[in-house]
């Protein structure tokens, strides 16, 4: 996906051996950004986090929690030091 001000954003998650495993990757954001990054189940927050992209843009964020085996839904909302904004969700 595409931010507010053109960063991308790549949201990928997989239930696996009774665990779902997380990863949100930022791209082509202006090098050394801090972004605040937060992650949701089912609306409750799991994970607020913060990092910074390195010379390339590229930063990177990965949570493994328990599964519950039921279908839930999954947010994060990262916004830039200067306000831009990615937002992802899934059902899985």
């Amino acid at each position: 996906g595409v931010s507010s001000a053109g960063p991308r954003w790549e949201l990928d998650i997989e239930r696996e051996r009774q665990a779902v495993y997380i990863d949100f990757s930022i791209e082509r954001a202006p090098a050394r950004e801090r972004w605040t990054v937060r992650i949701a189940k089912n609306g409750s927050s799991i994970l607020t986090t913060s990092v910074v992209t390195d010379r390339d843009g590229e930063a990177d964020v990965s949570r493994r929690i328990g599964d519950t085996s039921a279908p839930d839904t999954f947010s994060v909302r990262a916004t830039s030091e200067l306000g831009e904004v990615c937002r992802a969700s899934m059902r899985i």
